[in-house]
């Protein structure tokens, strides 16, 4: 073979009996170097506990610690990891598997019996992307019955991520209803979507996320079908807007209030835009600080943000924020009810809103209409115990704050340069009235 061919050969197979050592020492790395799940800030921070390092295959111990409103969830993990490269690309897999604490492992294991409660399976690929597959137990024993789930979770060295996670159903007794505490909530069709792209400090700017359930329903009591929850923020440049939706197709309880029932088609969706990206980072940052110290109280939080706030304000102002509801909408069997309503402040009044607060009022832009069937508006009022009386509202569709047309009641109102306008009619009087309504 000759000196310079079996030179070229001990290379060759010393580096492929390194690529397994190489690939440990990588794996290492990129676990130690994770700790915001992509998407979540610092509401849910990752960390490695420990890492035993080997030839082929290594293990290591983690732990998610999950922030809520005023306390800390720890959940903990042990990894077992493949450093064999595979077909797909991939240079390792890991497989973690849940590992309950002492105090919920004997509840845990009677729901699981014999079975890994949660286990996720990953996939590293030489190009920096990991793939997550995970599956959750199905569980069926007294008061309970869980199909089991699916997650997958994708993450690409660019930042780009990806969630998703599928249900068919679950069901369980309502321990707080105590006038029917044997009847099972059941909820079918479960599916969770999110995709984004991170930022700095571990923000996702630019994101969107549905929430979607075929059907929710407690026996005899109720129902309500296809529901949904939809979010979306985007950054553009300084600009930062974000954006949330709920619909139902039919919701229907029988403790709803009779203008309520066999509700259909509801849908509710408001925004927030024209905010200054630059002041929300930082307020963000001063979030992550505050938590990274042990503060997760809502109360604690907002006292640790307070100089944050009030140094970022001028430039929120200055932005001129916008808020819409545009539309929130529900068909109900006496017609449809329909309210759009926006206010917003015009840009470059950030030193002004500081030194001035109140003549902020009449630099605000207000616009607004609402429908609502007169049928379902008295029946509304009747059910309330105020008098369904006529009197009131057709003095009011006299003075043309109010039109009527085919049983519908309609209005709408400007507010701009400190005037009001109801139903194209100067109203400046009602401030005065509506002033002296407000609580003191």
């Amino acid at each position: 073979m000759g000196k310079l061919g079996i030179a070229m050969a001990a290379v060759v197979v010393g580096g492929l009996a390194a690529v397994p050592y190489v690939t440990g020492v990588m794996i290492e790395n990129q676990l130690s170097g994770m700790k915001a799940l992509p998407g979540m800030g610092t509401g849910a921070v990752w960390s490695v506990d420990s890492f035993q390092r080997g030839y082929l295959t290594s293990t290591a111990t983690s732990s998610l610690t999950i922030n809520t409103g005023g306390e800390q969830v720890v959940i903990h993990f042990k990894q077992a990891i493949s450093q064999l490269p595979g077909l797909d690309g991939s240079y390792a897999h890991i497989r973690s598997v849940w590992v309950p604490d002492a105090k919920i492992k004997p509840e845990v294991d009677k729901l699981f019996p014999g079975k890994d409660p949660v286990v996720f399976d990953t996939a590293l690929t030489v190009f920096g992307s990991t793939h997550t597959q995970g599956t959750i137990a199905p569980v069926s024993a007294e008061g309970v019955d869980f199909s089991g789930g699916k997650i997958t979770f994708d993450t690409e060295r660019n930042g780009h991520f990806a969630y998703g996670m599928v249900v068919d159903h679950i069901s369980g007794l309502d321990s707080e209803n105590t006038e029917r505490p044997e009847v099972p909530i059941v909820i079918k069709g479960v599916n969770f979507t999110a995709d984004g792209q991170m930022g700095a400090d571990h923000i996702a700017w630019d994101s969107q996320a549905a929430l979607n359930i075929a059907s929710m329903s407690q026996g005899a009591e109720g129902v309500i079908q296809g529901f949904g929850i939809t979010m979306t923020s985007k950054r553009t440049g300084d600009d930062y807007a974000v954006a949330m939706g709920f619909d139902v197709k039919k919701a229907d309880f029988t403790d709803m209030p009779a203008a309520m029932r066999d509700m259909t088609n509801l849908h509710y969706q408001f925004s927030l835009s024209r905010l200054d990206a630059p002041a929300v980072e930082k307020i963000y940052a001063q979030i992550q600080q505050a938590q990274q110290k042990g503060i997760t109280g809502t109360e604690q939080l907002t006292q640790a943000m307070t100089v944050t706030m009030m140094s970022e304000l001028p430039a929120l102002l200055n932005r001129g924020p916008k808020f819409e509801m545009n539309p929130l909408r529900a068909t109900l069997p006496s017609g449809d009810v329909v309210l759009n309503f926006s206010i917003e402040l015009p840009p470059g009044h950030g030193a002004e809103g500081m030194s001035n607060p109140v003549g902020l009022l009449d630099l605000l832009d207000m616009k607004g209409d609402f429908t609502v069937p007169q049928a379902g508006l008295m029946t509304a009022l009747s059910e309330s115990g105020q008098a369904a009386d006529d009197t009131q509202l057709n003095s009011l569709i006299q003075q043309g704050y109010i039109s009527r047309d085919n049983g519908l009641l309609k209005t709408k109102f400007t507010f701009k340069s400190g005037h009001l306008t109801i139903n194209d009619k100067p109203s400046d009087e009602l401030l005065g009235v509506l002033g002296a309504m407000a609580p003191q």
